[in-house]
């Protein structure tokens, strides 16, 4: 699977460092230097998740820390599984859907973060199941896909609404 900045964020954007860092974690894979590849990738998604504290300041943030977050996150899971790492392919890959998803369901947070965890949960499921098909059906991401889609349905984006399940809700769904 090919890692990509995606031009995510512009020069001197509110932290071009996530990019710099995942420009070079890119070039040290290609050079099979997978070691600095790890280390430049775990230095990109520090840099994500700091984004996310910037995000109640700056609202640049909003947009950029949840793709960025998503991003680095499966770089790592991707990196991972490349060396054949099951455990490590697996903690990445879910911490891109639980940080994606609590931080949507989180009240005390700009919507428009809220609104790109949304957006982004998607594409982290998409994902997931690329890099690990059959992950939706699979007992440790049933309830992450299921939260995911849950969030998805019960936050109408264009009208910027949202509804918190109750837990029965969750379960009903989920089983």
């Amino acid at each position: 699977m090919r890692r990509t900045t995606q031009n995510a964020m512009p020069r001197d954007s509110i932290d071009s460092q996530w990019a710099r860092f995942t420009q070079a974690g890119n070039e040290s894979l290609e050079r099979g230097n997978l070691l600095d590849a790890q280390r430049y990738y775990e230095r990109a998604l520090t840099e994500a998740s700091a984004m996310f504290d910037k995000a109640h300041s700056e609202s640049a943030a909003c947009h950029y820390a949840p793709m960025t977050y998503n991003i680095a996150a499966f770089n790592l899971a991707t990196l991972f599984n490349e060396l054949g790492n099951k455990q490590m392919m697996h903690r990445y890959a879910r911490s891109a859907l639980e940080h994606l998803i609590e931080v949507a369901e989180q009240r005390n947070v700009p919507q428009e973060l809220r609104l790109q965890c949304i957006q982004h949960l998607g594409r982290a499921v998409i994902t997931l199941e690329q890099l690990f098909p059959g992950a939706q059906t699979h007992p440790d991401y049933r309830v992450l896909v299921a939260n995911a889609d849950l969030l998805q349905r019960k936050f109408d984006v264009r009208a910027g609404l949202y509804s918190i399940p109750s837990a029965s809700e969750r379960g009903a769904i989920i089983h």
